[in-house]
């Protein structure tokens, strides 16, 4: 499998297509790192060993199944000192035929992956949430009288007041919690908001059955029976069946407008609770990834639009206080369909993912020829070395003309380091890295071996060994020889020669033998 230029180390992250019912495309993943993750609670804890503070956090990449195509990456919280992380990563594609794999590349040395990964509001983060989401909002406090919304529609929620609900654990790191009576987050009315035909309602709930206030609203935007509203219903007065959600979705007043889970969910547990409508006008309930309701069919669907604010933990009328935590609150312009739904339950519970262990690049050592520099003749005694290679390797820039080989190689390839050997081979052959500079009918070669990882992509990160060779006269036999020599044919003669034992070496020796005949 191919290695993602730069980076000195990955996990691989498999979803098992036997947890996925139909493909998925674009679909939010849950990464949880730490030192018990994944399906068999692996511990992954290597990261925070290789990043070492919450400051390299952005050291990170995510790749498809290639290893090559970057993903997305909203971070939503990263504590070096705990080992623990929680990452959003938009994954392309999710195949429910065959295993869909991920690596997580990370490594302290590399530059901040500005470009595929943000904090929460940060470009890279909001495009892990695709358009068809309106507001994602994962309960965290952005100061403590908001709660952050991680979308481009940029919906900000508003707490009644300072640590009212108040941040506390979550079901994925953080979530809002009852402080006190009329407690609430809302958002001022907004067109996305407001749904003309299909959408989605999901979030994560754990009721407090310790408070029996008859009906809790949990996500609510209503008004003169048009609109939506979540609640649960804590005593039987007629507003809905004891400890189960209700959910509506009303255009107008025609019945029936709502329909009730099945499941009652007042237990103090955790529970991913979502709500759809469909074009069609259908309403359903699901509770832990299953539908979980009758399919309501309203007696009239269309514009359920209204003026008033949108409410989460609270309504704007009655004072509806939700007695309890929520977290990862989610509205959607479409019905998000039951294979989705299935999914997002169990990335939510960390139950989607298997992890490898940690790699490094394999290194396989073999030699090339790219050039010769100078090509050992009169007319181009002037040419660099950084002009020479530049042009070779197909780049813009070596920044200075007075760089060693070593340096220069290093800075094309982006390599990090560079490492002398004592010796090679009394003659040695051409290798990788060679630099020829004519002084008074001398030449002082240089002659390179690279270590470089035998995958595709030519510019991976390796490590070079640069050796200065004593000074040699080179006859015009040889030097005729090299200026007329075929470079491509040379590679490929030599470019599965491993310098691994003597057998390999005695063909380089012939080689060598070859050239001064």
């Amino acid at each position: 499998m191919a290695w993602l230029a730069g980076w000195a180390k990955r996990i691989k992250l498999t979803i098992d297509a036997g947890d996925i019912d139909a493909d998925l495309a674009n679909f939010p993943v849950l990464v949880y790192i730490s030192a018990s993750s994944g399906i068999n609670g692996e511990d992954i804890s290597c990261v925070f060993d290789e990043l070492t503070s919450d400051a390299n956090r952005l050291k990170i990449a995510v790749t498809t199944d290639d290893g090559l195509t970057e993903c997305k990456v909203e971070i939503e919280k990263w504590v070096d000192s705990a080992e623990t992380a929680w990452l959003w990563v938009k994954v392309p594609s999710i195949d429910d035929a065959v295993n869909t794999d991920l690596y997580l590349y990370y490594d302290h040395t590399h530059a901040d992956n500005t470009t595929n990964v943000g904090d929460i509001e940060s470009v890279p983060a909001e495009a892990v949430w695709e358009s068809n989401f309106r507001a994602v909002y994962h309960m965290r406090d952005k100061t403590t009288s908001s709660v952050a919304e991680s979308t481009t529609n940029n919906l900000t929620g508003t707490k009644s007041a300072a640590n009212q609900p108040i941040e506390d654990t979550g079901k994925i790191d953080k979530g809002q919690k009852y402080a006190a009576l009329n407690t609430d987050i809302n958002h001022a009315d907004d067109a996305l908001l407001d749904f003309t035909n299909s959408f989605s309602i999901e979030f994560w709930m754990k009721v407090d059955n310790t408070h029996t206030a008859q009906i809790q609203a949990l996500v609510y935007k209503y008004y003169n029976l048009k609109g939506y509203q979540v609640r649960i219903c804590r005593t039987d007065e007629g507003a809905g069946v004891v400890g189960h959600i209700r959910f509506y979705a009303i255009a107008n007043s025609t019945t029936p407008l709502n329909v009730d889970s099945n499941t009652r969910v007042d237990d103090n547990t955790w529970r991913h609770i979502v709500c759809t409508r469909s074009a069609d006008g259908k309403i359903r309930v699901y509770v832990n990834g299953v539908i979980d309701s009758a399919v309501v069919t309203l007696g009239s669907a269309g514009d359920q639009s209204n003026a008033v604010a949108f409410w989460m933990m609270n309504d704007d009328n009655f004072d509806w206080d939700y007695y309890g935590a929520i977290d990862e609150v989610r509205l959607s312009q479409i019905e998000r369909p039951a294979e989705y739904i299935k999914a997002d339950y169990e990335t939510g519970r960390d139950h989607l993912l298997d992890w490898g262990t940690e790699e490094t690049p394999a290194v396989d050592h073999y030699v090339t020829v790219i050039e010769i520099i100078g090509c050992l003749d009169t007319k181009s005694r002037t040419k660099t070395i950084h002009r020479t290679i530049t042009e070779k390797l197909g780049l813009k820039d070596t920044r200075s003309r007075t760089k060693t080989i070593n340096r220069i190689v290093t800075e094309l390839l982006g390599l990090k380091d560079v490492r002398w050997l004592p010796s090679l081979p009394p003659i040695p052959p051409v290798f990788k890295a060679v630099y020829g500079k004519i002084k008074k009918k001398l030449y002082d070669v240089f002659l390179g071996l690279i270590e470089q990882p035998a995958i595709d992509n030519p510019r991976v990160q390796c490590d070079i060994i640069v050796n200065l060779t004593e000074t040699r006269r080179i006859t015009a036999k040889l030097k005729r020889f090299l200026t007329e020599l075929n470079t491509e044919f040379f590679a490929e003669t030599v470019s599965t020669l491993q310098l691994e034992n003597n057998e390999e070496l005695d063909k380089l020796k012939k080689l060598r033998d070859k050239i001064e005949e």
